[in-house]
């Protein structure tokens, strides 16, 4: 049998991992849209079978590499700048568990300070997350403009990602970037701290996000059921049980309904309202860095309503009820007075 194919170097082989046939036919419907273009008009500008387009668009056939240039040149854009386009919106592979393999990882969790119980998986989850934008970078036509995209969610990590985008923008050889794949998927820390991205800065970001002040973790973990002790589900034994137990918190964090919840948390996460309903109704889960930023707000928000619940509020008084009208009073008509 053939020796598997490492995964990091799938990222440019097998659009299957991440659904780009959806994406990018989503993609290329919504630039027909916005030029105003049946798929007739596309067919005249580009010589692909409106019928071909039409299934392409739907995510039910491969786009071929050939109707790919035409109908992105015959749409007014350039090829490479739809392909970035799409790229940065991909989840990427899924790094995490090869951060948890990697011996590395228990003499970085040392080096950065500890962690609160239960964070472990978290951090994998944003050295993860590192990764495969650092993956996508390696996948892209234009390394540069597609960081430029790309949110930060810790702040010190973007300068480093952007000399990082910069240097591979100017190598375009493809062995030399599968060879980085497969060391991203391999050795991911060694592999991050040998391409700059684990610098002394980006430590630091990472220690003020994953090591609290000892007093306000003891605080959490006596005053709530919180990520630490929930149950593993045997689906995905590291994770699973933390995400539910945090989408839970969401959920509540959001309530009553109609408060504008939802809305705030799009605000602050910086997605579409319909991204957080997927998360909240457990459809889709969002990446590390995201479910970082996501445990940010939900403590925020948890320690606003305590606050609020600790200085008490007036409560608003009921309104009178309205008196039963008298069967006596029914007004007579006009015609029978």
């Amino acid at each position: 049998m053939p020796e598997e194919q490492p995964r990091a170097r799938r990222l440019l082989s097998d659009a299957g991992d991440f659904k780009l046939r959806a994406r990018l036919g989503g993609e290329l419907r919504a630039l027909r849209v916005e030029a105003a273009l049946s798929l007739r008009d596309l067919q005249a500008r580009t010589g692909v079978h409106y019928t071909e387009i039409h299934r392409i668009e739907g995510g039910m056939q491969d786009c071929r590499l050939e109707s790919f240039l035409r109908i992105a040149t015959g749409l007014g854009w350039s090829p490479a700048r739809v392909w970035d386009d799409i790229i940065a919106t991909l989840s990427g592979p899924i790094y995490s568990d090869s951060v948890l393999q990697d011996p590395d990882f228990t003499g970085f969790i040392q080096r950065i300070g500890g962690l609160v119980a239960g964070h472990r998986r978290l951090l994998a989850d944003v050295l993860g997350n590192w990764c495969s934008m650092a993956a996508r970078m390696l996948a892209s036509a234009n390394p540069v403009r597609l960081a430029a995209l790309m949110r930060f969610n810790i702040q010190e990590v973007e300068a480093p990602f952007f000399r990082f985008a910069d240097r591979w923008d100017r190598c375009s050889k493809t062995l030399e970037r599968l060879g980085l794949l497969d060391s991203l998927d391999a050795h991911p820390i060694a592999t991050l701290r040998g391409e700059g991205l684990l610098t002394p800065g980006t430590i630091q970001g990472l220690r003020a996000a994953f090591v609290p002040d000892v007093g306000l973790a003891k605080e959490k973990q006596s005053s709530e059921k919180g990520l630490t002790s929930v149950t593993p589900s045997s689906k995905s034994p590291a994770v699973t049980g933390e995400l539910d137990s945090l989408i839970d918190r969401a959920k509540r964090a959001c309530l009553p309904r109609g408060s504008g919840g939802r809305r705030r948390l799009a605000k602050f996460l910086g997605v579409p309202m319909p991204r957080i309903s997927e998360w909240l109704n457990g459809t889709k889960t969002p990446a590390g860095d995201t479910t970082l930023r996501l445990l940010e707000w939900v403590t925020a928000e948890e320690a606003k309503q305590r606050t609020g619940a600790a200085g008490g509020s007036t409560p608003t008084a009921p309104k009178p009820a309205k008196p039963p009208k008298s069967g006596g009073s029914r007004r007579t008509p006009r015609g029978k007075r």
